[in-house]
């Protein structure tokens, strides 16, 4: 696939590490952002300014040391929750019903429910 202007950031092979592996104890709403947020960098339609946000979101999401070290239970994915809901609310004109299924079915898959 060829990846557009803001992707290049963002490796799906760091993407799919981080989600799945991601722990039970940081929160379904937490990985339902995440996956959303990727599904809107790999639409074409959403601008590339958008996709900025999104790249911004993703990158501070996969990485492990940030404000809050990820692997501290109860606090290490509320930095990254934080930083998701902002972009996802900066890009609501953006976001479809339908992409926010497909977050809630990719969800279901990793978390088995």
């Amino acid at each position: 696939m060829k990846r557009k202007e803001g992707e290049e950031k963002v490796s799906e092979a760091s993407f799919t590490t981080k989600v799945s592996a991601f722990p039970r104890w940081a929160g379904r709403s937490v990985l339902e952002k995440a996956l959303l947020l990727y599904i809107l960098l790999c639409d074409p339609h959403v601008p590339v300014w958008a996709k900025a946000i999104v790249t911004g979101a993703i990158v501070y999401f996969v990485t492990v040391m940030d404000a809050s070290p990820d692997f501290l239970p109860g606090v290490g994915m509320m930095d990254d929750s934080g930083v998701m809901a902002g972009a996802v609310a900066q890009l609501g004109a953006h976001v479809t019903e339908a992409q926010r299924r497909e977050a809630r079915r990719r969800a279901d898959d990793i978390l088995g429910g």
